[in-house]
């Protein structure tokens, strides 16, 4: 992290299949954001798990960052993850209560599995990515596969933002949206549709 304050030629850096945590990916990308002279223009996270507040961190760079081109963010937990009930404070863990989770609040979106798990959600992660969206003005490609964005329990709304942040920036270059995997539904199809008719780019 403190290399990527300061280097100015590296292009492209492969990360993928590592266990930094979340901690360790908000100093990468603090790192990125405050490298002036930055030229880096990939950065693969394949299969990170770089979680809600990493996803946040690196929402933050991306509004600053002239140089990246190319973003590989399939797979992470951007918007579920698993957490056991001794994590989890609120009133109740039915599918669909409210809970604080590392100092968050999140959705219960299923019930406890026989290994006492329950599937939860968060959305300031990506509602974060979509901020970003909006004002971007270097990014060609962003892969969001397989990252949960919809289902029965939250619905299309995450696409939903997606689009909106990208169609809202007047400035948009991207040319590559992968969001292969995301089960998305009619109303996030027409809010994809939305954007494209006024996209010049994709």
């Amino acid at each position: 992290a403190e290399m990527l304050k300061v280097n100015a030629s590296l292009k492209n850096i492969i990360l993928r299949s590592n266990k930094f945590g979340e901690t360790g990916w908000i100093e990468i990308f603090n790192g990125i954001k405050e490298n002036e002279n930055c030229k880096l223009e990939e950065l693969n996270l394949y299969h990170e798990k770089i979680g809600i507040e990493g996803a946040k961190s690196l929402a933050e760079m991306l509004k600053v960052n002239a140089s990246l081109k190319s973003i590989n963010l399939e797979n992470n937990n951007l918007v579920q993850k698993y957490a056991q009930e001794n994590t989890l404070k609120g009133e109740s863990f039915d599918v669909g209560a409210t809970v604080e989770h590392e100092g968050a609040n999140w959705k219960i979106v299923k019930g406890k599995d026989s290994d006492g798990d329950y599937i939860i959600a968060c959305f300031d992660g990506i509602i974060a990515i979509a901020d970003a969206l909006k004002v971007n003005v270097s990014l060609k490609s962003i892969e969001l596969s397989y990252n949960r964005l919809s289902n029965n329990k939250i619905g299309d709304k995450k696409v939903q933002v997606i689009a909106k942040g990208i169609q809202e920036n007047k400035n948009c270059v991207l040319e590559e949206l992968g969001l292969g995997g995301n089960k998305i539904k009619v109303e996030g199809a027409k809010s994809l549709a939305e954007m494209l008719k006024v996209n010049a780019s994709l």
